[in-house]
């Protein structure tokens, strides 16, 4: 059985449309403005004879990270060539189930040649939310329970968990601007960022993910119904702690420098790649599983949840 067997119709009720696409010759830089135009993190890129390739944020990242220049390098050569698709009539449980044992976050839905729409996990998770809470309405309903605390004029359960986001996104936020900074190597000031940059993913970041895979994330599992519903995190925390011990690794190696042009190089990548990954993975905490926190649970149980998530990482929300 499917792991997300609950969740019915298909992706054609979770699909964005119209379909964001992009000539394979556009610049970095064109189709960055155009995912920032749209709001949206991936677009597709359309070839002579259809679908040519997918590209995201993260990859425009990745592409930056290693030097590419944005006006001179074509999405083309740093697409995803010949990506996944799905059919507009698949299952949205499918679609939910493909991007966990792939850990693909976008996929194109096609009919025939066409590319008719995008569909994201951000998507399927909203999906999943809106099935759980109605589940939930009506069994309240049914069973006059009005004792629960969450409603339209209740205040949102996780805002000191979404308190602790704003923290941690503020502190990542030193870590592009370390990056830029690497071309201009003054001793002690850029040892002393790097060394604080390093303080703040193993005293603060995987600590904090390390609490939520304890806590939350089999609390969310449970909220909605499907074992391994938060896989996709955890694949980004993966990435998370294996960029950072690669960055320790790298800044201990470098002392107080400067490095050479290829550890520079390596420096620039973790970093720009940890703050991109580290953004994105709050944004969706936040939007999707955050939300459906304020949906299922109390203010007493997530203030629970986040004692819990306080003593495993021994640092204390909000």
């Amino acid at each position: 059985m499917p792991m997300y067997a609950t969740v019915t119709g298909p992706v054609r009720l979770a699909m964005a449309v119209p379909v964001v696409s992009i000539d394979p010759a556009t610049t970095l830089r064109g189709v960055a403005r155009e995912l920032e135009h749209e709001d949206i993190g991936a677009v597709v890129v359309l070839g002579r004879s259809g679908l040519a390739g997918l590209l995201s944020e993260r990859d425009i990242v990745r592409a930056l990270a290693r030097g590419a220049d944005p006006d001179a390098i074509s999405v083309d050569r740093v697409m995803a060539e010949d990506p996944l698709s799905v059919g507009a009539d698949t299952p949205i449980a499918e679609v939910a189930d493909l991007m966990r044992d792939t850990g693909v976050r976008h996929l194109p839905v096609v009919a025939g040649d066409d590319v008719v729409g995008m569909v994201s996990m951000r998507d399927v998770l909203d999906v999943i939310r809106r099935e759980q809470t109605a589940r939930r309405d009506d069994r309240w309903t049914a069973r006059g329970d009005e004792e629960h605390d969450v409603s339209p004029s209740n205040p949102r359960a996780t805002e000191r968990l979404r308190a602790e986001h704003a923290s941690l996104r503020r502190d990542a936020a030193r870590l592009p601007r370390v990056a830029a900074s690497l071309s201009e190597w003054t001793a002690p000031d850029t040892p002393d960022q790097l060394q604080q940059v390093r303080g703040f993913l193993v005293g603060r970041l995987l600590p904090h993910a390390a609490s939520e895979e304890a806590v939350l994330y089999p609390l969310l599992d449970k909220v909605m119904g499907a074992e391994q519903s938060t896989a996709t995190m955890v694949a980004d925390h993966a990435e998370i702690h294996e960029r950072s011990d690669a960055l320790a690794g790298l800044v201990a190696a470098v002392g107080t420098g400067p490095p050479s042009p290829a550890e520079a190089e390596a420096l620039r990548e973790h970093l720009y790649g940890l703050w991109a990954i580290v953004r994105l993975h709050l944004d969706k905490e936040e939007k999707i599983l955050f939300s459906l926190l304020d949906a299922r649970l109390s203010s007493a149980d997530v203030q629970t949840l986040e004692r819990k998530m306080a003593a495993f990482s021994g640092h204390a929300p909000g």
